[in-house]
């Protein structure tokens, strides 16, 4: 297990020194969701078998590193699909930044309950971006 850990922090390091190119840091995970985190001013740290990443919001993001596929810097937030109208699965909603909104019964319902702007959908399947006029 410490030799998993160092290797990790070992790659971070590596791979932060490179950062400034990029504007994500994305992290999928093994059951296919991913997390696109943007890079400026984010903070990693390791608690429990698990990577924690804070934004500059304060928001948080913990992955299991039994759960973590893989992590990787982007010039855009990836891992977004279009939105499935008729996905009837219940849908955590995100901000384009990645602050949680709140959870709903299906898309539909975000879909109606949500204001002007562009949301990330993301049910127990997939991931969807949902652009509001």
């Amino acid at each position: 297990m410490r030799r998993i850990l160092l290797t990790l922090l070992l790659l971070v390091g590596i791979a932060s020194v490179r950062a400034y190119d990029y504007s994500y840091l994305t992290f999928e995970t093994t059951d296919g969701n991913s997390v696109a985190i943007k890079v400026e001013g984010l903070t990693l740290s390791i608690s429990n078998c698990c990577l924690v990443a804070v934004d500059t919001d304060g928001s948080d993001y913990t992955f299991a590193f039994s759960n973590l596929s893989k992590m990787y810097f982007s010039d855009d937030a990836t891992g977004v699909q279009p939105l499935s109208p008729d996905s009837a699965e219940a849908v955590e909603v995100f901000t384009a930044e990645g602050k949680r909104i709140g959870k709903f019964a299906n898309a539909q319902a975000a879909k109606a309950a949500l204001g002007k702007g562009v949301y990330v959908l993301k049910s127990k399947s997939l991931t969807f971006k949902l652009s509001q006029p």
